[in-house]
């Protein structure tokens, strides 16, 4: 395992476990909410030193019921079509949230060809990761998310996108605060970041 991802495993636990400090108090009932997290300039260049230059965090409030999970999921379309899940995390360890950090990053440098990405999910229990092989040129990576929501029972948010082409220009798919963004059929492929909060699988 290079040296690198080592450091960058450190730096992601490290900013997502100091967000866990606070604890929530019971209210009840069961609300989570999203947002976008801004790094500091300290946290930018953390992660400029783990060598990925591509990543999002979001940061999520709420508490969980018993019988509730969060879902997050890295699926891959093809000209707007469906082709699968790369990978999913579920069964959360935690059930309350108060400023807790999620990420999503792409690593393009795993070789010289850069024909393959390193999709890595951040939690504050740990870090998933997976590869995606592809040709592409030219690629945007973007948040989906600019504003506070709140989740709704089994609709997936999608929080981040990774869009890719082999010519020499790229469509740019619109999308509301956490929709599926409209216009991925006109991308030759796309990577989706979601959450969905849902029942607990039994």
């Amino acid at each position: 395992m290079k040296k690198w991802f080592l450091l960058f495993i450190c730096c992601c636990l490290l900013l997502i476990g100091c967000s866990n400090e606070k604890k929530v108090s019971t209210n009840g009932h069961t609300k989570i909410s999203i947002e976008p997290y801004s790094l500091s300039d300290k946290e930018e260049s953390l992660m400029m030193y783990a060598g990925v230059s591509q990543i999002e965090f979001f940061q999520f409030d709420g508490e969980l019921g018993q019988k509730e999970d969060l879902e997050f999921k890295i699926e891959h379309y093809k000209k707007g079509k469906f082709k699968g899940e790369l990978t999913s995390l579920s069964n959360m360890v935690e059930s309350k949230y108060k400023n807790t950090l999620f990420s999503f990053a792409i690593d393009n440098n795993i070789d010289y060809k850069r024909t393959s990405l390193k999709l890595i999910m951040g939690t504050p229990s740990g870090i998933a990761t997976t590869n995606f092989s592809n040709n592409m040129k030219g690629y945007s990576f973007e948040s989906l998310v600019n504003e506070r929501i709140t989740l709704k029972k089994n609709k997936p948010v999608y929080l981040a996108a990774w869009y890719g082409t082999s010519e020499n220009h790229l469509s740019s798919p619109s999308s509301k605060n956490g929709e599926l963004p409209q216009g991925i059929q006109d991308v030759e492929e796309t990577i989706l970041y979601s959450v969905v909060w849902k029942a607990k699988d039994k």
